[in-house]
């Protein structure tokens, strides 16, 4: 039997082979009292994310090379994944994350990547660097997520 997520826009249908892969799903039907009806609601995910991360996963469990539009699509992808706890998709998104990072430029690349802005202002971004000189690694913590070292 399916499980049908119903999310703010709309609703995905989860194969029962595939809800295995989804922790948050089968902590949640553990809690059903009626089994043979198994409707899950999540208001706070949108169709499309839940949609992706089924995806996805489907695309590795098939061994297909999944790609993304835009890199930037990893951080949507990585936060549903991690709420709907998704231990394959959530392993392999990591692993393209930092590969991204690690082949990034610099730090205006980065937000250029992942369509983000410089929230601090010089001051605030100086601190921050000077904070994170002690670190070995960069993305250490964060609050200083797309700083480098």
């Amino acid at each position: 039997m399916s499980c049908t997520l119903y999310c703010k826009d709309g609703f995905v249908l989860i194969e029962e082979s595939h809800i295995q892969y989804f922790e948050t799903i089968l902590n949640q039907l553990e809690l059903c009292e009626n089994q043979q009806k198994q409707h899950i609601s999540f208001k706070n995910l949108e169709k499309s994310c839940v949609q992706n991360v089924y995806s996805y996963l489907l695309c590795l469990l098939d061994e297909k090379y999944n790609v993304l539009n835009n890199d930037y699509e990893y951080a949507s992808l990585l936060m549903t994944a991690d709420f709907l706890m998704c231990q394959v998709v959530l392993n392999d998104v990591i692993h393209k994350i930092q590969n991204i990072v690690k082949n990034a430029e610099n730090e205006n690349q980065l937000r250029s990547i992942f369509c983000e802005e410089n929230q601090w202002n010089n001051d605030t971004y100086t601190k921050l660097k000077k904070e994170d000189e002690w670190c070995s690694t960069s993305f250490k913590h964060c609050k200083s997520k797309y700083l480098v070292k």
